[in-house]
């Protein structure tokens, strides 16, 4: 595991027919459980089709303008906002929001700072108007992203690993948004993340060690 990869994870998503990269965050503060404070940039707005939240109160600091969908708490309807750039933004957990993207034309990536605090709740994606818990709505049981991400016992695993690498999806690539999806377990259950590190291990542990590029 190369030392960059503790304070760096990048988040791969499904984009299409392929995985890219979705939100590279830094690490400047060891995650506690009193909260820690992140460099995002995403590379690219979400692409699910709903809404989620968070499992905690945040505030975010834009360095560019950025377009979201966000869910009305009481009415359920949705409404399109701008986050204006250098300007803190408190969040609730409970805020359910879409990125669509940077404001401004011509940009590509959204940069901002985040602070957040300690775990509140479960987050996840609404869906009409029901509430789902993220790991069943991104890794459903019986869809094709938690095979080929994280090994099963599913008889299609062989075919849907030749679909990832299909979608140019790297070992190493894999590797990381396990990680991914390690760091969620460890944040549904409030344990604390020393400046990435504990994820990785975690991540070797369950997956063996990262390949090298």
């Amino acid at each position: 595991m190369r030392l960059v990869d503790r304070f760096i994870q990048r988040v791969y998503g499904q984009d299409g027919e392929h995985w890219t990269p979705y939100l590279t965050r830094v690490f400047l503060t060891p995650r506690t459980r009193w909260g820690g404070l992140y460099l995002h940039i995403f590379h690219r707005g979400d692409q699910d089709r709903h809404v989620h939240d968070h499992p905690w109160t945040f505030w975010t600091f834009p360095l560019n303008s950025y377009l979201e969908v966000v869910r009305h708490l009481q009415q359920g309807t949705m409404l399109v906002g701008c986050v204006e750039r250098f300007k803190w933004h408190r969040r609730s957990a409970e805020h359910a929001h879409r990125v669509m993207g940077p404001a401004r034309k011509g940009q590509r990536k959204i940069v901002t700072l985040v602070w957040h605090g300690p775990k509140e709740r479960s987050w996840g994606f609404w869906v009409d108007d029901a509430w789902v818990h993220w790991r069943d709505y991104i890794y459903p049981p019986d869809g094709a992203n938690s095979s080929v991400i994280w090994g099963s016992t599913n008889p299609e695993l062989t075919k849907l690993l030749e679909a990832a690498a299909a979608h140019t999806m790297t070992p190493r690539e894999i590797w990381m948004q396990r990680v991914s999806f390690v760091y969620g377990q460890m944040m549904d259950s409030n344990s604390s993340v020393n400046e990435g590190g504990d994820v990785e291990r975690r991540a070797e542990e369950t997956y063996g060690p990262c390949p090298e590029e």
